[in-house]
């Protein structure tokens, strides 16, 4: 009943407080594969997040990752990845593998398309799709819950949408040496 009080007193519903965070990426390509791995850390200030008068400090979140892009052909490339993350007792792994094929005979930065599954475990089966074009990637992802978590959620999982910006690659100048050696 939705007009029946629930006896919740907060004495302020709402406030700003400060986050920092602090992540290094590590990016190589050699031949025709493209290295990634990183480490982040969210919360390093440990802000204090409570609605009442004691102090809930949120604590620090933890992620690792590493991804792998093998190009096989001009037109089909493959993509495993793992990420791990941690916060107080909650620790999450999860991987899996998305297969990019190029559509457009070109570069593969025109017109892609993926698909893929993931699977975090002992939770969910993850299956992926998305479509590259130019710097962008449109991403749909759907998790299905095979845990415990399966009967609360009557086996629904959740849609996740996405839309990245792919930076183009940088060109750097070669620095001439003014002073020849001997």
């Amino acid at each position: 009943d939705a007009t029946i009080a629930s006896g919740e007193q907060f004495e302020k519903d709402n406030y700003i407080y400060p986050e920092f965070y602090a992540g290094i990426a590590w990016l190589g390509l050699f031949e025709n594969t493209q290295y990634s791995a990183g480490i982040s850390m969210q919360h390093i200030n440990k802000p204090d997040v409570s609605f009442h008068n004691e102090t809930v400090k949120l604590p620090v979140h933890w992620q690792l990752y590493s991804s792998i892009w093998l190009r096989k052909q001009d037109m089909i490339s493959f993509n495993p990845s793992i990420i791990y993350m941690a916060q107080q007792e909650f620790r999450e792994l999860a991987g899996g593998l998305e297969i990019k094929v190029n559509l457009n005979g070109e570069s593969a930065r025109i017109y892609s398309f993926g698909a893929g599954c993931h699977y975090r475990w002992y939770d969910a089966i993850i299956p992926n799709a998305a479509i590259y074009y130019n710097q962008w990637r449109f991403g749909l992802s759907y998790d299905i819950n095979i845990s415990d978590l399966n009967h609360a959620s009557n086996g629904r999982g959740g849609p996740e949408f996405n839309v990245t910006y792919i930076m183009k690659k940088i060109r750097y100048v070669a620095r001439k040496n003014n002073c020849p050696v001997y």
